[in-house]
Order: structure tokens, then C-alpha cells, then sequence
């Protein structure tokens, strides 16, 4: 695997410095406040999820579709079909809406903005790595802008370390096979839907609040 440079800036973060408070939910399983209340602990400020941001900070990433929480699993799975996953060395081509500049899109509807249209690296970053909230930017590594690929993206700030020692390249390439494998049978059973989705026009209708996958909302997701 391409030995790829940290961010130093980012060691540095300490979630734990944060102001938290109990938010919309999570898309990773387990993140709850308790068994019964299915909010998570957010920061304030950002919105992220803190479970998440200790997950990044120690460099552990998922490709697992049952990492996710049961409601969004539809979600993650619509997402990933539209993805031609290679190996972890290899961009991973993002083959569903574009906005009118070329740019992926997803449209997730999230509670902390107006906007429901998000980068397709935004969500994989947050599918594989975790919730990072409003405000870390997402930085590709490979610098191609069609790639999805988790291991290429780096969230700036958030105290997010490329490829620890601990990230074998074996569990890596394993874990992507078994996506690809998770997400096969998924793409056959909806492949006319999913063609949909991936033509849908860059025009929002704002006076819809559904996903652009499945129906109803899902909360928790940030741009």
C-alpha cells in the first residue's frame, strides 16, 4: 500500500475539550446515548458524533455494512452500489448524481441545514470513518475528485491519522472485498432505482424532505 504523509495539525485535537450535548442519531451502531434514548453525544459546536470522533482519532475505519445502525443500512448500501469498489490502493469511482460542476452528490437530508445535497466523498468518509459534523473538511489524498475511496480521504482537523501502523494492508483489502460482495446482490435487486437516483437533476425540490434513497428522513447525516 502507498505510504501516504499524516497531518501533524490534527494529532493534536482533543475531542474530549469539547462541549457535548445529547443530538440526532447516529449512523453507526452502538453510538447511542443509552439503550432506550437513540440520540448521540454530540460536540455543540460542530455537531459531530463523539464516538465518532474518537473512532477517527485512533485511525479505525469500517467498511461493514453491519457497523451501521439498522435504519441506515439501506442507506449505506444505495450508496456503495453506486461505487465501482476496487482494492484499498485503488481510486474508487463514484458512479451516481453529479452536481453541474462534475462533483458526486448524495442527497441525504441532514438537521443541521437547509441543504440536503452532500458530496459523495463527504458521506463515504462518514460511512467508513464516522460523523465528523458541519465543519472538518474532507481532503483527498489521491487528488482524484471522482474518488470515494475511504482510505484516500482525510478529514482535516479532526484529528484524523492516514493509515496507522495498526491498519494492516491484509484487513484492508479483505474488508473491501467483502463490501463489494455486501453490496452485489443489493445493486441486482435495485438496479433500475438505482439507475434513477444516479440521473436524478441537480434541481432540488425544496419542499420535499425525503432521501434520495428509500423513504422518509434520517437524521444525523451533515454535509
Amino acid at each position: 500500500m502507498s505510504k501516504r504523509k499524516s497531518n501533524y495539525e490534527d494529532i493534536s485535537f482533543n475531542y474530549l475539550n469539547e462541549e457535548w450535548e445529547a443530538s440526532s442519531s447516529c449512523i453507526h451502531d452502538n453510538h447511542r446515548v443509552s439503550r432506550f434514548d437513540r440520540r448521540a453525544w454530540r460536540t455543540k459546536e460542530t455537531k459531530a458524533c463523539v464516538r465518532c470522533l474518537a473512532k477517527i482519532s485512533e485511525g479505525r475505519c469500517s467498511f461493514d455494512i453491519n457497523d451501521i445502525a439498522k435504519p441506515f443500512r439501506n442507506l449505506a448500501l444505495d450508496f456503495w452500489s453506486l461505487v465501482d469498489i476496487k482494492d484499498p490502493d485503488e481510486c474508487w469511482i463514484w458512479h451516481g448524481e453529479q452536481d453541474k460542476n462534475g462533483r458526486g452528490i448524495v442527497r441525504w437530508k441532514r438537521p443541521f441545514s437547509f441543504s440536503n445535497r452532500i458530496p459523495a466523498a463527504r458521506a463515504a468518509f462518514w460511512l467508513a470513518w464516522g460523523d465528523i459534523g458541519t465543519s472538518f473538511t474532507i481532503a483527498r489524498e489521491c487528488g482524484n475528485k471522482d474518488c470515494v475511496n475511504p482510505l484516500h480521504l482525510r478529514g482535516v482537523g479532526c484529528g484524523h491519522l492516514l493509515m496507522p501502523q495498526s491498519m494492516e494492508k491484509f484487513n484492508t483489502v479483505f474488508a473491501a472485498r467483502r463490501l463489494k460482495f455486501q453490496t452485489q446482490g443489493h445493486r441486482e435487486e435495485n438496479e433500475e432505482r438505482l439507475r434513477t437516483i444516479a440521473r436524478k437533476p441537480p434541481i432540488l425540490d425544496e419542499s420535499k424532505s425525503d432521501l434520495w434513497i428509500g423513504e422518509g428522513t434520517v437524521d444525523g447525516l451533515d454535509e
